[in-house]
Order: structure tokens, then C-alpha cells, then sequence
């Protein structure tokens, strides 16, 4: 939906600025300046939601959660850098999303087949045999007509028009100014903005300042402006022509006309009043970066700079040594920030942590930000094995070979459909990485993507150990398996990636390092919407109304049968100071303790449990 509050930032913008030419520029003399402004407002009101001032946001805190959600056998999820999710066919329903897009089409393409046939009327009538070619514009004679209008650097006047050498010189001024041009991009502009109405007032503001124009330099240099202003009265009912044309015989535009015609000339100091649209759009540029979230402001105009200065973990207490046994102590790196899960295919599963095992980063690449996108083509033959693995697109040679190593030492099965597959492989240094072919995604065989993270952090030397860390490797993906309770076997998928997705750790919990597990419970009526949900039990007040909040925002529980009441366990859990990332390090001894909780306490529960681990720097 980003089309449609693109949409709607633009136009509330060019609300804003109409609103204040009617107010501050509508009655002043200076024209040219009034049809600069207009033109002014429909341009900037589209290009300031695409811009951006960083600075200006706040600065954002020092930590960031990952998400291991507890899954049944299906989808398995792993906290990495996010990637795309690979799709599984389903039966997408009509939504008010699609009938809102559908309805703006329809009035978009309504009105853009009524400017074809107002085009295509203008030049069937551009082509009569009546026509006169003149000082850089052609004369069209309509016979038995007494309209008059111009349209580009054609002009249109009946045989029976009154006064043609006032009304010519009068729509030349039209042609010489290309007003025409206006009013095309003013149609083109409705047809984007059709649906709101202060589009239709701007455009009848811009052809009337074109009248006024034309007007002023008729009678100053033909003849005086009362003589002018009776000519316009004697003629005022007069037939019009096409809206998308400047006819000189307008009605309901003659009091105006004569007004402007007559009013007093707008002083120089009255053109400061036009410099307003620079603190205006100054403004709104602010309004824009701090009061919409948005991912359409692709242009920082003054974006904040990142000061990243790497920070050492607390040493954590010493383990007591056994008899005879000396423990050496570890090389510690700086902390490694997860951001929420991605969701791997069970066919790729193992060659997901194949490689996420045997591929790295060295400190070489790290310190100079190296980054890759990668395309690996492999076949996966009638036994389902990997063969034919091959680099599509090349990230360098160093990344290449790691690769091509990294795949060839492969010896699972790979349960996918066997023939031609392929696989995105991102390298992505401390959360900067290169932009992806979107074609690439929708490729035949398109197996996912596979992100290898890094971030750079100088090693840090502990009392007598002197060991650098040469490698940074992230722990093996944590599958969190179904215990085997009978009551719940298939169908909860979405429900727990949703809660895993959604459930955030509160900040005041994280800085408390408060931990613990929230019981909810609800029940779900016939069209699978969630009701009465309450916390059965929970630690903290902040931790208990985060679970409900989600809960309770929840559309619908896929799986779950109306009337029965189901209770889902949320476990909060943090990586202490002990519990760090080192240099090829198992998994991290959090995750440890939550799969054993994990079998110890959610054999009694309705539903599987749903674990959320926040990481935080100190």
C-alpha cells in the first residue's frame, strides 16, 4: 500500500500549498508569478514525500531483539539478516487494498479516455480545409460558428465571432506563452489526482490566471482596459470551446476578467509574498520525515552520520576450574545484534546450515566493508542430490570460491523437486549490503536467499590470552522442535510466525534483564477471529500487555477451532554477559536453556511455545 500513502502525503502537500495561494496570491496582479507558484505546487507536493532530512530523525537505541518462534514441523526459522521469504502457493483473498486499487484505476482510466476523445476531436477539427498558416501558428475558420479558442499553436475562431482581430490578438498571447502546455499537464495531473476536488479548483485557478494574462497584454497593446473590459461584455455569451482549450468566450469567468482587468497593480513588495514558499516547503519536508514512517524516501537531503564505536562485553565471571583441568580463557568480540527471523524452506534446511557453517567472513573483509550478491545455479538430480553447482553471478573471486568450496562438501539429500534451482547468497557487512535483481527472485527454480552477516569489531585481548580473532562465525540456526503433543499437530504455523514477528521485548524489561514466561489464553469464534484474551500468568505488568496487545490484534488463527479455548506460552529470555558470541562458538548457551525449558514445561500446553530473545549492548 505504499502507492496510496505516497498518494495521500503528496496531495495533503498540495492541499497545503493551494489553500495558501487562495489566502495570500489570489488577488495580486503578478500573473506570470501566480502561474509559476501553481505550477510550482503540483511539482514540489509529488517530490517532497520522496525526500527526507535523517538528521532530523532521533537517534535510534543501542538494541535490537531476535526472534526464535517455536515451530511445528514446517517452516523453520533462524535469526539472521532478513531475507526473502519463499513463497508458498496459497488462494489470496480480495481484500479492501485490492478494491481501493481497483476503484482508483477505474476513475484514473475514466478520465484519461475522455482527454483521448477531447484530443481527438481538437485534431479532427485541426484538420478542416479552412486553414490559414501564419506567423508561427495556424488559423483555423469554422464556418457558421461564433466560438473562438486556441489550443498549442493552433487557433480556432468562427466566421461569425465578433471583433476576430481583438480575439486573435487576445488567444496569440495563449499560443505565445504556451499555455497549452499547462493545461495538458494539469489533465495528466488529474487523472493521477482524481479523487480529490481541490485538483479541479487548482486547475480552473490556472486558467483563469492564463485569462488574466492573455487580458492584460490584449488591451495594453491594442487598446485601453474599459474599452477592452465593454468588448468583453458585449460578448460574453459567446460558445465555448473544450475544456482542455483557452476560449476566449468564458461566462462564468467574465466578472473576474473584468475585475483584474480594472484592479489596481499589484506593488513590488507584493512579490515577497511568493518567497513563502520556501520556509513552506521547508516545513513540509520536516512534516514529512518526522510524522510519516514510510520506505519511499529514497533522497536524505542531510542524512545523520553513524558513529560506530565498537564496545568490548563485560568480562563474564570465571568458571571454576575441575581438578587437573586448566580452562583457557576465550577471545571475546564485540556483540552480534540479530534483527527477527527469516523463513527457510524444510527441503533446503540442511544445506541452509551447510552453509551457513562453512561460509565466513575473514577480518580482512570485514574492516573494508566488503559486500556481494552471489547466484548459485545447482542441480538437484533424480536421487536428490547437488550437483552442477555453478556461479551464475559473480560476487569476486574471494566470495566465488568460498562458495563453490562451501557447496561441493555438501553430501545431504535435498528433498525439492529434482532439475535446475538457484540460490541468492548476500554478503551483508554491518547491515549495508548490495541491491538484488528483483528479476532474479521470480527466476525458474528460485530457491531462496541465504545471507551471510558480518561486523567488524578490533579483537579484544583478555589478561594472558593474546588470541585474535581471525573468524567471525554466527552459531548454527536453533530449531526449536514440536515435543510431540498430540492435541496440535498442523495448522499453527502462520499463528506463531505472526507472534514472533510481532511480540516485541520491552525496553525497560531488556535494561532490567527481567526474564520469564506470559500465559495467554483465548478462544476463537466461527470465522476464526480471537476472543476473550486474558494473561493466565506472567512476570511483569510491560511484559504481560506486549503478549495481550499482539494477541488481541491477531485477525485470525488458522488451525483452531471455534468455541475451544487454546493457551500459547511466551517465553523472554536475554544473552547474559556469559552467554556471548565468540569465535567458533557453539550455540549460545540461552538457546541451550530455552530448548530444555522448552521440553520441561510445554508438554502440558495446548499449544506449542513461542520464545522471544532480546539482545542487547551494554
Amino acid at each position: 500500500m505504499n502507492w496510496l500513502y505516497y498518494l495521500g502525503e503528496a496531495n495533503l502537500y498540495l492541499c497545503v500549498f493551494y489553500l495558501c495561494y487562495c489566502l495570500f496570491l489570489n488577488k495580486e496582479t503578478h500573473y506570470t508569478l501566480n502561474r509559476v507558484y501553481l505550477l510550482f505546487s503540483c511539482v514540489v507536493s509529488f517530490l517532497l514525500p520522496l525526500l527526507q532530512v535523517g538528521i532530523l530523525k532521533p537517534v535510534e537505541t543501542g538494541a535490537q531483539n531476535a526472534v526464535a518462534v517455536t515451530t511445528l514441523p514446517g517452516d523453520v526459522v533462524y535469526s539472521a539478516v532478513p531475507v526473502q521469504t519463499v513463497p508458498v502457493a496459497e488462494v489470496i483473498p480480495f481484500t479492501l487494498q485490492d478494491g481501493i486499487l481497483y476503484a482508483y484505476l477505474f476513475g484514473a482510466a475514466i478520465l484519461l479516455i475522455l482527454l483521448a476523445v477531447k484530443l481527438y476531436k481538437l485534431a479532427k477539427l485541426a484538420r478542416s480545409k479552412y486553414t490559414v498558416s501564419e506567423h508561427g501558428y495556424k488559423l483555423v475558420y469554422m464556418d457558421d460558428s461564433s466560438s473562438a479558442f486556441s489550443f498549442f499553436n493552433y487557433l480556432f475562431i468562427g466566421t461569425k465571432a465578433p471583433g476576430p482581430e481583438t480575439i486573435i490578438r487576445h488567444e496569440l498571447v495563449h499560443i505565445r506563452q504556451k499555455h497549452s502546455v499547462d493545461i495538458i499537464l494539469l489533465e495528466l495531473f488529474k487523472i493521477i489526482n482524481w479523487f480529490n476536488p481541490l485538483v479541479y479548483l487548482l486547475q480552473n485557478s490556472l486558467k483563469t490566471v492564463h485569462e488574466y494574462i492573455a487580458d492584460e497584454q490584449t488591451a495594453a497593446n491594442g487598446t485601453d482596459a474599459i474599452t477592452y473590459s465593454s468588448f468583453l461584455v458585449d460578448n460574453a455569451y459567446g460558445i465555448s470551446g473544450l475544456s482542455i482549450t483557452h476560449s476566449f468566450f468564458n461566462y462564468n469567468l467574465l466578472k473576474k476578467r473584468i475585475i483584474m482587468l480594472n484592479q489596481q497593480r499589484s506593488g513590488s513588495l507584493a512579490r515577497l509574498k511568493y518567497l513563502m514558499a520556501v520556509p513552506l516547503c521547508a516545513a513540509l519536508l520536516c512534516i514529512s520525515t518526522l510524522s510519516f514512517s514510510k520506505t519511499y524516501g529514497w533522497v536524505d537531503l542531510a542524512p545523520r552520520h553513524k558513529i560506530i564505536t565498537p564496545k568490548p562485553i563485560p568480562h563474564s565471571p570465571q568458571p571454576v576450574p575441575q581438578a587437573g583441568k586448566v580452562t583457557p580463557p576465550k577471545p571475546k568480540v564485540d556483540v552480534v545484534m540479530f534483527p527477527p527471523p527469516i523463513i527457510v524452506k524444510n527441503s533446503y534446511l540442511k544445506l541452509f546450515i551447510h552453509v551457513h557453517n562453512t561460509i565466513h567472513y575473514t577480518l580482512n573483509q570485514l574492516k573494508t566493508d566488503q559486500l556481494a550478491v552471489v547466484i548459485v545455479n545447482f542441480t538437484i538430480t533424480a536421487d536428490h542430490q547437488l550437483s552442477g553447482v555453478k556461479i551464475v553471478k559473480s560476487g569476486g573471486d574471494v566470495f566465488d570460491k568460498a562458495i563453490l568450496k562451501s557447496f561441493g562438501s555438501y553430501n545431504g539429500a535435498l528433498s525439492d523437486t529434482p532439475g535446475e534451482h538457484s540460490f541468492i547468497i548476500k554478503f551483508v557487512s554491518d547491515g549495508k549490503s548490495e541491491k538484488v535483481d528483483p528479476a532474479a527472485y521470480n527466476a525458474p527454480g528460485y530457491a531462496g536467499e541465504i545471507v551471510i552477516t558480518g561486523r567488524y569489531a578490533p579483537p579484544v585481548v583478555r589478561r594472558e590470552a593474546k588470541h585474535k580473532v581471525d573468524v567471525v562465525k554466527f552459531p548454527p540456526p536453533v530449531v526449536l522442535r514440536n515435543t510431540g503433543n498430540d492435541t496440535v499437530k498442523h495448522g499453527f504455523e502462520k499463528f506463531y510466525n505472526y507472534l514472533g514477528r510481532s511480540i516485541k521485548y520491552p525496553a525497560i524489561d531488556r535494561e532490567n534483564n527481567v526474564t520469564g514466561k506470559v500465559f495467554v489464553s483465548f478462544t476463537v469464534d466461527a470465522n476464526g477471529k480471537v476472543e476473550d484474551v486474558k494473561v493466565l500468568r506472567g512476570p511483569t505488568k510491560s511484559l504481560d500487555d506486549e503478549v495481550l496487545r499482539v494477541v488481541k490484534n491477531c485477525n485470525s488463527v488458522q488451525g483452531a477451532k471455534p468455541g475451544r479455548t487454546y493457551t500459547v506460552p511466551v517465553l523472554f529470555t536475554l544473552n547474559s554477559d556469559n552467554e556471548t558470541h565468540t569465535a567458533n562458538s557453539d550455540p549460545a548457551p540461552a538457546m541451550q536453556a530455552v530448548n530444555s525449558d522448552y521440553k520441561l514445561t510445554s508438554k502440558n500446553l495446548e499449544l506449542d511455545e513461542v520464545v522471544i530473545v532480546g539482545y542487547s549492548i551494554k
